[in-house]
């Protein structure tokens, strides 16, 4: 079984890439991880939203598989605590799918791919960039591993 992650934005902070790298490292104790981030680079403005979403999204769905479980890290989606995530996250991993967890860009997802794949989770009610958000969401993968090994967390 593999957890992939696919952020549709390259990391542009070096220090943030390092942080992510520690929790992939550690995750990888625990289970197969793969962090992918797409190439996608094309520049934002309020004129063109509609073209940027729709262009993220085909970007993303190149770097899908047919074996992945889609769950899309969205703001509308389910909130969790992460006891009730850690459950989650084993129902995911004790399916026949690997779960892939998919990372928009700053304006989300358009209703059509949403319709088109998995659940939606969200990590807050709070907005983070795609870098927060990877960041905050391999933590609580981390913490998840730990509650489903009933290992300590917080030392």
């Amino acid at each position: 079984m593999k957890i992939r992650i696919i952020s549709v934005r390259k990391i542009q902070s070096e220090s943030m890439r390092l942080l992510q790298l520690e929790y992939v490292e550690k995750l990888n104790h625990y289970l197969n991880l793969e962090y992918i981030e797409s190439a996608f680079k094309l520049k934002v403005s309020s004129q063109n939203v509609g073209y940027v979403i729709k262009e993220e999204e085909k970007s993303i769905s190149k770097l899908i598989g047919d074996q992945d479980n889609l769950i899309l890290l969205d703001a509308k989606g389910k909130e969790f605590d992460s006891v009730r995530f850690a459950h989650f996250l084993q129902n995911l991993l004790n399916s026949r799918k690997n779960p892939a967890f998919i990372i928009g860009g700053p304006f989300g997802f358009s209703d059509e791919f949403k319709k088109n794949t998995g659940s939606g989770i969200s990590l807050s009610k709070m907005t983070f960039t795609h870098q927060m958000t990877g960041l905050i969401f391999l933590e609580q993968l981390f913490r998840a591993m730990k509650i489903l090994n009933n290992e300590k967390y917080h030392y």
